[in-house]
């Protein structure tokens, strides 16, 4: 058995590749139809939701050569991070980078309003509510206060006369 596998390894070490009629002395590599249609390639994200969107831009920004493959097409209904009641928001507890990434991709997402001239954000606050305060409560509320991000505390009350709609109780 090893005798014939290194006679086959022998063989192809002395086939002759490349195409046929290759100038100068030289073969031109073998390059399969899938390989000549993406070359022009450096990336593929798989998946244009708001990471694979953002990977994707970020990428093609720095100069990569991006396609963006999604199952059911940019923006659809079927993704998390599509449709129209998407938020922003700042409370994640302890993991205080999400945070910060959030803020960041409001500032880029206002950036790119005021450059492409396209409303894409649009402010309208949040109202979370809890029984009583929790250590994610106050890790959230620490890094959102570290970013100066404007928030305020409502009541019970505060919230029946603001919020007339809901119940408080």
């Amino acid at each position: 058995m090893k005798k014939r596998l290194k006679a086959k390894r022998q063989n192809r070490k002395s086939r002759p590749r490349g195409r046929r009629g290759a100038r100068s002395g030289r073969s031109a590599p073998r390059t399969s139809s899938l390989r000549r249609r993406t070359s022009a390639l450096d990336v593929a994200v798989i998946g244009a939701g708001a990471f694979g969107g953002w990977t994707a831009w970020h990428l093609a920004r720095r100069g990569a050569r991006v396609v963006l493959v999604d199952a059911w097409g940019a923006g659809n209904s079927r993704g998390t991070s599509s449709g129209e009641a998407r938020i922003l928001r700042f409370a994640y507890g302890e993991k205080s980078i999400y945070t910060r990434w959030t803020h960041r991709a409001r500032e880029i997402w206002r950036q790119c309003e005021a450059q492409w001239k396209v409303p894409l954000f649009e402010p309208c606050g949040m109202l979370w509510l809890l029984r009583e305060e929790n250590e994610y409560y106050r890790a959230s509320v620490a890094a959102i206060n570290a970013l100066r991000e404007p928030w305020e505390r409502l009541s019970a009350a505060e919230c029946r006369r603001r919020f007339p709609q809901m119940a408080f109780d």
